[in-house]
């Protein structure tokens, strides 16, 4: 009976527990898995040459693209599930875990525009008013974008910018934390929220969109240094989504 005891707390996970664990950088990784190989199959099975900016930029900087991209985007693939299957060996909860995660993915994705919108209206401007879909072919391509500007701008605006803004900030430039996160968070989401109107086909500039964008930017920034990458990107991706079924307000 004692042993039994012992074995259900073990397989109990208080509130706690479950932050912790879906925060650890294993887990966001491997959790990143499935909207990543969602993405890179759905867009090599549709033939799809729709990229989102982000991804573009990251991948040319990273070399992944030209003739060796798709064995390089392979190779990627394999190392994310090579990491997802030492993680299943080291007993981690991590896929009883999983639908949970979801859940709160999407709680966050239904939280997040109202968040932003009140945000821009505290400081007097007008939240973005409803705008038409983006005129894209097909459901399948708008799906695809989705889930690309979730896995690839997350990446490049919170792991990358953020995070590494505050490594440089923090650990080389000697700053304290806090001010180095709070520029770290801020800068990022300006940045995030410009791109959307630079380059070819970018969006019009108008100071409500700029600031919700902003704002969507400072509320994913936040998640990122509690809850971590994934949970931000499955976040963004169900979002966008979100906006695409409803034709509601602009997309991060």
């Amino acid at each position: 009976m004692r042993a039994m005891a012992v074995r259900r707390r073990a397989g109990a996970l208080d509130l706690g527990t479950y932050l912790r664990l879906t925060r650890g950088v294993t887990v966001s990784i491997a959790y990143l898995l499935p909207l990543l190989a969602a993405y890179e199959v759905g867009v090599q099975w549709s033939g799809s040459d729709l990229r989102n900016s982000a991804e573009l930029s990251l991948k040319t900087a990273a070399g992944i693209s030209g003739t060796l991209g798709p064995w390089i985007q392979r190779a990627v693939l394999l190392g994310v599930l090579v990491v997802a299957i030492r993680l299943a060996r080291r007993n981690v909860p991590a896929l009883r875990l999983y639908p949970v995660f979801l859940l709160e993915a999407v709680l966050f994705a239904l939280l997040l525009g109202p968040a932003a919108a009140a945000l821009v209206d505290s400081v007097g401007l007008s939240a973005p008013a409803p705008t038409a879909a983006a005129s894209v072919p097909s459901t399948t391509q708008r799906l695809l974008l989705s889930i690309g500007a979730g896995v690839y701008e997350e990446l490049v605006f919170r792991f990358l910018l953020l995070a590494g803004g505050f490594t440089l900030l923090h650990r080389v430039l000697g700053f304290r934390r806090g001010p180095s996160l709070g520029c770290a968070v801020a800068v990022s989401a300006l940045l995030f929220s410009g791109y959307h109107h630079l380059g070819p086909g970018a969006e019009p500039f108008t100071a409500p969109v700029f600031a919700f964008r902003a704002a969507a930017g400072l509320a994913l920034g936040i998640l990122f240094t509690w809850r971590g990458l994934a949970l931000c990107a499955y976040l963004h991706a169900f979002y966008d989504m979100l906006c695409d079924l409803t034709h509601s307000g602009a997309a991060p």
